[in-house]
């Protein structure tokens, strides 16, 4: 699957050096005078490279229900980022997620809903800052398609990125672009070999504007295209919710007939009044080389951060509504699997500041658009707790 990426890591070490010398003459005579020479400690060496770290500690508890598959599992996410800055112009960064669970679980199918036990690679890179509004990075990086709201979960993809801000932060347009080899999640039997390579692309304009009064609009359009992808990733998608007149071959050999290219577009709204916060924003996606009626999607939603001293309460809704085959469908977790689905997800947080940690909760109904042997109405129901720190 996707998300079953080998994990690295990366660890920095740290030397100090401290030297003196003290010399000393004394001669004495019918008065005494003293000399010293004596040299000052000096300061300690300046590192090469400004290093931070993050930690984020959850727990989270899942239920899942359909006629196919039912679950119940405790998971405990343990996710250290790391990042080490040389000068102005490289940056050298490793982010990791180790999952440990327990639990129930069974599926007719496939494994998924299965409670994970493994450490996941979520991105390990090199960045260099060609200039101050333009960076490229390379390694196993973090890879999205729309950065404001998308189907698909971002995942570490084997590439490379390009990115060109133009303006302040506050109000820009930023120009980025992906080239990657999309992860096939594990290594199978279902071997076919035609001298092709699967690739991922992926181009985003987009805008902020921000004023004064606490307004904040934006806007980004991203075409993306994956191409020649493997038998594993199309014999899981097959299982998964992707329309079943896109694959051609057995089982043991499943290959998409089609490809798929085409755009993803959103835009959000946000807007202070006093200790509220409120967002809204909609999206829509498109994929040029499916058949109609399994090739479009869109969801809409919103949420109102309200503050109380200490405390913040976020309750959230969304709306979702997509075809099947606007993506493959392992490049989506289980909680935002929306191919061939019509529903809603609510949620509620509440976060205190001071200590850093957050309840969330949220629940997920899934209702089937088309008739799918493999798939059923689904209701997910999510709880989790976590803590965020800086380690240094």
């Amino acid at each position: 699957m996707y998300f079953n990426r080998r994990a690295s890591f990366m660890a920095l070490a740290l030397m100090m050096s401290l030297s003196a010398s003290v010399t000393a003459i004394a001669q004495t005579q019918s008065t005494m005078s003293v000399s010293s020479n004596v040299t000052a400690p000096k300061d300690e060496e300046e590192k090469p490279y400004k290093p931070t770290g993050k930690l984020l500690f959850a727990v989270f508890s899942r239920q899942t229900e359909d006629d196919f598959s039912r679950s119940h599992q405790g998971v405990t996410v343990i996710n250290p980022e790391f990042s080490a800055r040389y000068g102005e112009y490289i940056t050298l960064g490793l982010d990791l997620a180790g999952q440990f669970g327990t639990g129930n679980a069974s599926n007719f199918w496939t494994e998924d809903g299965k409670a994970p036990n493994a450490i996941f690679l979520n991105e390990a890179y090199a960045k260099i800052n060609v200039h101050k509004n333009i960076f490229v990075k390379t390694g196993a990086i973090r890879t999205p398609l729309n950065p404001i709201s998308s189907i698909m979960t971002p995942g570490a993809f084997m590439g490379a990125q390009e990115e060109w801000q133009i303006g302040a932060d506050d109000s820009n347009i930023t120009v980025n672009a992906f080239q990657a080899i999309p992860s096939s999640g594990t290594v199978t039997k279902r071997v076919y070999d035609d001298g092709t390579q699967a690739y991922f692309l992926s181009q985003t304009v987009s805008g902020k504007l921000k004023s004064s009064s606490g307004f904040e609009a934006r806007a980004a359009a991203t075409r993306y295209q994956f191409e020649n992808l493997s038998t594993n990733v199309a014999t899981d998608s097959y299982f998964l919710g992707n329309s079943l007149s896109a694959f051609e071959g057995s089982s043991k050999s499943f290959r998409f007939r089609h490809g798929f290219m085409g755009t993803e577009s959103a835009i959000s709204l946000k807007q202070e009044v006093g200790k509220h916060d409120m967002y809204v924003f909609a999206s829509m996606i498109q994929n040029d080389q499916a058949s109609d009626g399994k090739n479009k999607g869109s969801m809409v939603g919103g949420n109102v951060k309200t503050t109380f001293g200490n405390y913040i309460v976020r309750p959230s809704y969304a709306r979702f509504n997509y075809d099947a085959d606007v993506i493959p469908t392992v490049y989506t977790t289980m909680t935002a699997r929306y191919q061939n689905r019509d529903g809603y997800r609510v949620g509620l947080d509440l976060e205190l500041k001071k200590e850093r940690l957050a309840l969330k909760s949220s629940y997920i109904k899934m209702d089937l658009k088309d008739a799918n042997p493999y798939l059923a109405d689904r209701e997910i129901y999510n709880l989790a707790v976590e803590a965020k720190y800086d380690i240094f």
